[in-house]
């Protein structure tokens, strides 16, 4: 999707490439979901940063219609980023909705039977949420007597709500694209649930109107439908009337169901065998136990070291380390190049450490890990780099041709994440790609001729519609124009999808983040790793302005939650102004800026503010069990493309730390708030 995708500390790059990767990380969760969670307070002081206006090919501020700003909040201090903006008013949503109408098989069409998978037959995702005080998780799981359903577990505070979503559409289709249920002449809508017996749940529903607002009306508690009168620890067959929707709900365009805890603290339930159904006998039999269909095939397990210099000083933490990345089942590992300190390249190239690399290469190589040669850094798309960056990769190669077979690499990786540039998001992508594809082509040729396996690291949203552009991250290279990830698949032996998510299932999981990738791979007959992050990362805020910005400074009537430009030559100073008493201090800080003045600042009304916690994106916080859990969750479902060839971890010292951490109960953040009340 347009944004996204990971923060992570980078060689060389160091603390300015993990900023800007926070920055687009942060995005993916618009792309992903469509929610509208509690953003955090306004900051008490004035938050600010500025942009050159080239990246942008921009002219009069005056002229700018939608922006996205980022918060990344850090110990050290909070940081402001600005990722997207654009002088194209934001598109009017439809005032039409198309409806379908769905014929049943002996009276009744299954939705779901939730026993794998993140879509139903509509095509529509599942997606857990919750308020900020309150925690919801989403998974396929199996119920204690092994039927496997859908599994909301919740931990509801007093004032808060958690739950589930089930969309009968596409979300990924463009609003204009949506085609939602008309009921038809259903009458009734079954499904069967368990669950702990004091969970309370409450069935909601929302039309494509309700929807689009972000909303939806009760229907009842579940178990009004149920025959024991509640939900049990047994498996019940819900019957829910469809004349009991609300009468201000659209049955022609049916766009959500909604299964909303209502009892306090930690409950769980199942949901299996959904369906729509013409009348009550038709209704799924009870949901059984069914055996496991998973591939019985191999999977690899990598990860990637950064801090190779410090392994080369110290042979007692090179051995350690090799230890415990053998006890966890790692069998390849991309080995940061370390520079040869006497020798200087020339831009992009390393020189690398011949003699220091030859003993723990061939460590590495005794323990059964395969070795990669590994670099990154975004500027190496850039065709001035290209030079330095080919040379390395021939210093590989002739590093190879030069020790014994068990020190050598079996291959080369680099992870160059061109979208760090400046520019990407504007009007210098096209070029940007174009050279950062060049570079990746003329690296897989020589590493071919070679006989070296060729990797990259790619994030997962450059096949996914943007929230703004509401098409994926298109290339054209050699007259073929298609989504950059696959030009990458088409080149190299294998990709890492970076698909930073801390949940598996749900709209936003890493399952559905993984599936285009793996797909097109498949058919090109590539391997695939997808690779998840245990580094710890800030929690951030994303910030929305759109439409004609006013003139000037804000009043003091006007001047909470938005966001101030003002021109400052060749760049652009951007604010972001919590409340009435920032004025002031903005409109002095202004007077201090070369070439900016009041007179030529404008402002917009912040449209919507939305938390990204560190914790949707990485391990960190969450404990290795919690890591564990999803792999086991995503694994099932990842296998099923012939192109799965394994998990990736970044990086090893990271995902070590967290091994070594106490484990706990870490709930995980929502991924997405609901349509709720």
């Amino acid at each position: 999707m347009l944004p996204i995708d990971c923060r992570r500390i980078r060689h060389p790059a160091g603390t300015e490439a993990r900023r800007l990767l926070c920055r687009v990380i942060a995005v993916v969760s618009l792309l992903s979901t469509a929610a509208s969670v509690g953003a955090q307070p306004a900051p008490d002081s004035i938050l600010s940063t500025t942009f050159a206006r080239a990246d942008w090919s921009l002219g009069d501020i005056s002229t700018i219609r939608q922006a996205q700003l980022n918060i990344s909040y850090q110990a050290a201090g909070d940081e402001l980023f600005v990722y997207f903006l654009t002088s194209v008013a934001a598109k009017k949503p439809s005032a039409m909705f198309h409806g379908r109408v769905v014929h049943p098989r002996d009276g009744m069409f299954l939705v779901s039977d939730f026993s794998a998978g993140n879509r139903n037959t509509f095509g529509g995702y599942f997606n857990s949420f919750a308020s900020r005080d309150s925690r919801a998780d989403v998974s396929i799981a199996e119920a204690p007597d092994g039927v496997r359903g859908l599994q909301v577990e919740c931990s509801r505070s007093d004032d808060g709500y958690c739950g589930v979503w089930i969309h009968t559409f596409d979300f990924g289709e463009q609003p204009e694209n949506r085609v939602f249920l008309d009921l038809g002449r259903f009458r009734f809508l079954s499904f069967w649930i368990r669950g702990s017996q004091s969970v309370g749940v409450q069935l909601n529903v929302a039309d494509a109107a309700w929807e689009r607002r972000e909303d939806s009306l009760p229907v009842g508690d579940v178990g009004e439908f149920l025959p024991a009168g509640h939900v049990s620890d047994d498996w019940q067959l819900a019957m829910v009337p469809l004349d009991r929707l609300p009468d201000r709900i659209d049955r022609t365009r049916l766009a959500s169901l909604v299964f909303q805890q209502t009892s306090l603290n930690f409950g769980s339930f199942h949901i299996a065998r959904l369906a729509l159904l013409e009348n009550v006998e038709s209704a799924p039999p009870r949901p059984v136990p069914v055996g496991n269909t998973t591939p019985d095939r191999p999977i690899h397990k990598s990860t990637w070291i950064w801090h190779t210099a410090e392994l080369i000083a110290e042979p007692n933490r090179r051995d350690s380390l090799i230890v415990a990345l053998q006890s966890e089942g790692f069998d390849q590992v991309y080995l940061q190049l370390p520079d040869d300190k006497t020798q200087v390249g020339i831009q992009g190239e390393i020189i690398p450490d011949v003699a220091g690399l030859r003993p723990l290469v061939g460590a590495l190589n005794a323990a059964g890990m395969s070795v990669f040669a590994l670099d990154g850094y975004a500027r190496y798309a850039l065709p001035e780099y290209h030079r330095g960056v080919l040379s390395t990769v021939d210093r590989v190669i002739g590093y190879n041709r030069l020790v014994p077979e068990d020190e050598r690499f079996m291959g080369i990786r680099y992870d160059i994440e061109p979208y760090l540039l400046a520019g990407f998001h504007g009007p210098a992508r096209d070029s940007i790609l174009v050279h950062f594809l060049e570079l990746t082509k003329a690296i897989a040729t020589r590493t071919r001729e070679a006989g070296l396996v060729f990797g990259v690291d790619i994030p997962f949203w450059y096949d996914a519609n943007g929230r703004y552009s509401g098409e994926p991250v298109w290339a054209t290279f050699h007259g073929e124009r298609k989504p950059v990830s696959h030009h990458v698949i088409d080149l190299v032996d294998e990709v890492a999808i970076m698909a930073y998510r801390t949940t598996a299932y749900g709209a936003d999981g890493v399952i559905r983040h993984s599936a285009g990738e793996l797909q097109y791979a498949s058919e090109q007959g590539k391997a695939v790793l997808v690779a998840i992050e245990t580094h710890p990362l800030p929690d951030e805020e994303l910030i929305e302005i759109e439409g004609t910005p006013a003139h000037g400074l804000p009043k003091a009537g006007d001047a909470s939650n938005v966001v101030v430009m003002v021109p400052a030559g060749d760049s652009v100073h951007v604010a972001v102004v919590g409340s009435s008493k920032d004025v002031g201090p903005l409109n002095r800080r202004i007077s201090t800026l070369p070439g900016a003045s009041v007179a030529d600042a404008h402002w917009w009304p912040v449209k919507r503010r939305i938390p990204v916690p560190g914790s949707k994106l990485s391990f960190a916080t969450l404990g290795a069990n919690r890591m564990r859990a999803v792999m086991d969750q995503a694994l099932p479902e990842m296998m099923t493309h012939p192109a799965f060839y394994g998990i990736a971890i970044h990086h090893a010292g990271s995902f070590l730390t967290l091994l070594d951490e106490k484990e706990g109960d870490r709930p995980v953040e929502p991924s997405a708030e609901h349509t709720g009340d």
